[in-house]
């Protein structure tokens, strides 16, 4: 029996062949239309890149002496006189955009003008004269040109804007001379003086000369500082002439911790320590403060035990890193149960500050230290550690716990052991 062959007919055929020809010409336009449209140009390229100064040389020969939209409204810029400073710090992005340029904010040029920036002073003019041509009459906001303004048009706007807007251009003395004449009495609801934020960022967060290490918006974000301006740990950097607490930046930077609205209670017990009596006595202006000890812009939140952990064995950062006094202390913390353990990462071992005190810490031969004779058998016996101890057992392990390496040395059979092995511990 013959097999039959089924043939398809030459029209359905060539009808499938155009279909797919067709298909495959209309795919590869949309493909190329598609590559068109996403293909970015040099501009959104550059939009999308870090700001780098060389971003801009392509099209500005030389950026010192391009002509600015600023220069054509009377505002006195150069960008050679900024040219020390990163892109970033008055561009946050490329400027160059579709519908125009962006230019930097009034607040953003106020980081820098009128700032005193600690011991360096007023690192650019604030006055208006520095940067504008025109009058200061004529550089009044249009807000402030609304009928009333001078009367109870500003009441609302300067209780919501004091120190971000108000104290941008006016002083203290301004305002109550015309308060004066008009017979208004008006005490500010906060302190009168600029507020330019973490403004501070716009150039700290680069690697600047002198900057033991760039302080990124991550950084704080994720510390435990991360709604703390930057003004209220850095009061030396201002825009009044208001002295800070001692000359020393460092120091009133520590010593901002206990303001009212942050640790009052750690700042208490740090005024009565070894280390703060030190500094208010001006008796040695290197002792710790809560900034020396904890640092401040990576401050940890301690909302997990890893992070409890990291600060609890965080001893050599905070009482060697800065304070080289310790350092011998330190190194000879390695008796088996308390330093070895410790410097191994055990989570019940004591840290320096559970034996010597944390803030209230005292100078050893206080006899209110926790180490003294007095002290140790309830130090020794606290929670956690050898409860019920006495005097006794206090004074039998006292010269252990720092004193563990001179006693291997003084050990015949621990140097016998030593001079085969090489070791002794």
């Amino acid at each position: 029996m013959t097999a039959r062959v089924t043939k398809t007919p030459r029209g359905l055929a060539g009808f499938c062949v155009l279909v797919l020809a067709s298909a495959l010409f209309l795919a590869s336009g949309i493909s190329a239309a598609f590559a068109a449209e996403t293909t970015p140009t040099a501009v959104q390229e550059l939009q999308r890149g870090p700001l780098l100064a060389f971003s801009c040389t392509d099209c500005h020969a030389s950026l010192a002496a391009a002509t600015t939209k600023a220069a054509l409204l009377g505002i006195k810029f150069s960008h050679a006189s900024h040219m020390t400073y990163d892109c970033t710090a008055c561009h946050s992005r490329f400027p160059h955009t579709p519908s125009g340029t962006v230019k930097p904010t009034k607040a953003s040029c106020l980081n820098c003008h009128g700032l005193r920036h600690g011991p360096q002073g007023v690192i650019a003019g604030g006055d208006c004269s520095k940067c504008h041509d025109k009058p200061r009459a004529q550089l009044i906001p249009k807000d402030h040109l609304a009928a009333d303004y001078n009367g109870k048009g500003h009441v609302e706007p300067s209780n919501t804007s004091l120190r971000t807007s108000c104290a941008a251009c006016h002083t203290k003395d301004q305002c109550d001379t015309c308060h004066l004449a008009k017979n208004v009495t008006w005490k500010p609801v906060v302190e009168f003086s600029y507020d330019a934020g973490n403004g501070c960022l716009s150039c700290h967060k680069t690697d600047l000369p002198r900057l033991a290490a760039p302080v990124t918006a991550s950084m704080l974000d994720s510390s435990a500082h991360r709604t703390t301006l930057c003004g209220q740990c850095h009061p030396d950097f201002r825009y009044d002439d208001k002295a800070g607490a001692t000359v020393l930046w460092k120091v009133n930077a520590g010593l901002a911790c206990g303001s009212a609205d942050c640790h009052p209670k750690e700042q208490a017990a740090w005024a009565a320590s070894v280390h703060g009596t030190a500094i208010l006595t001006r008796t040695n202006m290197t002792a710790a403060t809560c900034g020396g000890c904890h640092s401040g812009h990576d401050i940890e939140r301690l909302k997990t035990d890893a992070a409890k952990l990291r600060l609890r064995l965080s001893g050599q950062k905070m009482c060697v890193g800065a304070c080289h006094t310790h350092e011998a202390a330190y190194v000879s913390y390695s008796d088996w149960w308390h330093g070895a353990a410790y410097k191994a990462g055990a989570a019940d071992a004591p840290a320096c500050w559970t034996c010597h005190g944390a803030h209230d810490t005292t100078a050893l031969k206080d006899p209110k230290s926790m180490t003294s004779s007095e002290k140790l058998p309830s130090t020794c016996g606290q929670a956690g550690c050898h409860t019920g101890s006495g005097e006794k057992f206090a004074e039998s392990g006292r010269t252990l716990v720092h004193g563990r390496n001179a006693v291997n040395a003084a050990n015949p059979i621990v140097s016998l052991i030593s001079g085969f092995t090489g070791g002794g511990k």
